[in-house]
């Protein structure tokens, strides 16, 4: 199981399959990156509770008027029917859309929070095109986990 020092460990293992070396956390314990296809990734580390905290701005409500597109964010983090356990969430002064996304390391190998990672960018670029798409009204959100693979 990772532990304190498996932070560093899974920035290693990540460097290694991103061809991105030299990843790092930075004073406050965080780490940003952009992951092939332009994607953001921020990457937090959580000393005293042992835990990888993920972020990605996946794009913006906009003019939402109706709330068409805030239900339909909100439909998918109901029992993370479109999120896969990642949560949907949105930075209220800015109007950007985020997908979070939690990785207690006591409980996971290093193997498994890259397994985690890779779920969460795939995540997030399906919800990053989704959203680019166009209003909610011109394309309906899958059902029953629409974002899941296979």
């Amino acid at each position: 199981m990772m532990q304190s020092g498996g932070a560093e460990a899974f920035l290693h293992g990540l460097s290694g399959a991103l061809s991105l070396p030299g990843l790092s956390f930075n004073e406050d314990s965080v780490c940003c990156l952009f992951v092939p296809g332009g994607l953001e990734v921020q990457i937090e580390w959580v000393p005293a509770e042992h835990l990888l905290l993920l972020l990605s701005p996946i794009g913006e409500l906009g003019d939402d008027p109706e709330g068409s597109r805030a239900r339909e964010l909100l439909a998918a983090n109901f029992l993370f029917a479109g999120t896969r356990g990642e949560t949907l969430s949105l930075e209220g002064e800015t109007g950007r859309i985020f997908l979070c996304a939690r990785i207690e390391s006591a409980q996971v190998s290093i193997e498994h929070a890259l397994d985690l990672f890779t779920r969460f960018i795939d995540t997030a670029e399906r919800w990053r095109a989704h959203l680019e798409a166009g209003p909610a009204s011109a394309r309906p959100m899958p059902a029953g986990g629409g974002f899941l693979k296979g």
